[in-house]
């Protein structure tokens, strides 16, 4: 059997320039960087990075009617506000996480003085087969 046999990509580290890395606004103040996903691993899992760099415009988004997302602070604080079943607003430090249920929209503000970076993963993987 040969790894294109495989249902998934073999394990393994995944090197830092593998990360494919793209601007979401156009001041170039939140850049996502996707680690793992059905493109690179086969997987159903998204796995990604997120830099939101102090003064960027808000960012907002929605979540699709099956993608659960998680998300972890590693850096920075900044406030989410959501929409959807349930509206609310929160607002993070550093080593606080969050999750989304699916079909809500929401916004995030970089709210400090540092930028803001944060893990994520979304469930399944929207290039899934």
């Amino acid at each position: 059997m040969t790894n294109k046999d495989l249902p998934y990509a073999p394990p393994g580290p995944v090197a830092p320039d593998a990360i494919r890395r793209h601007f979401e606004t156009d001041d170039g103040g939140f850049e996502v960087g996707i680690v793992i996903d059905a493109k690179s691993h086969r997987s159903p899992l998204l796995l990604g990075l997120e830099w939101v760099r102090v003064g960027t415009e808000p960012v907002s988004w929605a979540a699709d009617q099956a993608t659960h997302e998680t998300y972890y602070l590693q850096q920075g604080q900044l406030r989410v506000d959501w929409e959807g079943d349930h509206n609310g607003t929160a607002e993070l430090r550093r080593g606080d996480s969050f999750y989304f249920p699916p079909s809500h929209r929401y916004t995030i503000v970089n709210t400090g003085d540092e930028d803001v970076f944060l893990i994520w993963s979304l469930y399944p993987s929207p290039d899934s087969p």
